[in-house]
């Protein structure tokens, strides 16, 4: 009798975990998010907020939904405008490669995104990137960045300003995917 409980509890449960994945039930993950801006921004070298909502989305294809994604400038640089900015995000992790220690990112997805490229006069970019960031303070992950498969951005405002020509450009893109 209590075999018969035990075996109907687990299959309710595994019927229950198969719903959530068919259909993709978002968990709340918020409480994570000063963590999860931390490791980004060693990654990249550069402080990272995220002024929204965290959530992660359980289906056979895992993703990362991220509200108000906002990068900053190089650590050296006294602009106050970031580097990027966007409404939301998201990035679909593939399980497979996250079970063996790998984090690779299938897919990357920001919308109404402003991207602020500036190239001082002094020829140093805000737009070159780190080859090999340190990890703050005590931050490690036991999961090592692979890959990143597909970049989808949409809504772009896209400005470019020059200071050693003083030149400034600045262009509307509905939308731009790349490898």
């Amino acid at each position: 009798m209590i075999m018969k409980r035990v075996i109907i509890a687990i299959i309710s449960l595994l019927a229950l975990l198969s719903v959530m994945i068919y259909v993709g039930i978002p968990i709340p993950l918020s409480p994570i998010a000063e963590r999860l801006e931390r490791l980004t921004g060693s990654q990249l070298g550069r402080n990272v907020a995220i002024g929204g909502p965290v959530r992660l989305i359980v289906s056979l294809h895992p993703s990362l939904q991220i509200g108000g994604l906002t990068i900053d400038n190089p650590p050296d640089w006294t602009i106050e405008q970031p580097f990027l900015r966007a409404r939301e995000g998201s990035g679909s992790i593939d399980l497979l490669a996250l079970l063996r220690g790998e984090i690779r990112i299938e897919r990357l997805t920001l919308d109404s995104v402003a991207i602020d490229l500036i190239t001082r006069s002094d020829r140093s970019t805000n737009f070159s990137f780190a080859s090999s960031p340190r990890p703050p303070d005590g931050e490690t992950s036991a999961h090592e960045f692979t890959g990143l498969d597909l970049v989808s951005l949409s809504n772009i405002e896209l400005s470019y300003l020059d200071e050693f020509s003083e030149q400034h450009y600045t262009f509307t893109i509905e939308e731009a995917q790349g490898c």
